[in-house]
């Protein structure tokens, strides 16, 4: 069996190296999906990371432009488990929003809307 890589989510920037170092000890690799034209700012000891190579001549931390058509399928196969949970539970998004915006400062893009917490909702 092939080992599977672990994917860090939601975040882009890894805030803990401890986290990062136990993560590895059960992932070959651990990657993050990063906007095209992002610029990290992240310590050096993280920068290490992404520069030393695991499995396969991989880094071990690994940046992935979910742009690339290799991941074209899985987006689909999330949409459609999107699409088949609304139908399922219409409301399901409308409390974990409601539940993401009061918890904790999130951003949530839809389309050309934007969500804010403490604000209003632009478009």
């Amino acid at each position: 069996m092939i080992p599977k890589d672990g994917l860090y989510y939601p975040y882009i920037n890894v805030r803990n190296v401890n986290w990062l170092k136990a993560t590895l000890l059960c992932f070959p690799h651990v990657l993050r999906m990063v906007p095209q034209g992002y610029i990290r700012n992240e310590p050096s000891e993280m920068r290490e990371f992404a520069e030393i190579l695991g499995t396969s001549n991989r880094p071990l931390l690994q940046a992935v432009n979910v742009r690339e058509p290799q991941y074209e399928p899985v987006q689909h196969q999330f949409l459609n488990r999107l699409r088949s949970d609304f139908e399922q539970d219409p409301d399901f998004f409308i409390r974990v929003l409601l539940i993401s915006l009061r918890n904790r400062l999130v951003t949530i893009r839809i389309g050309w809307c934007q969500f804010m917490r403490g604000s209003f909702i632009t478009c």
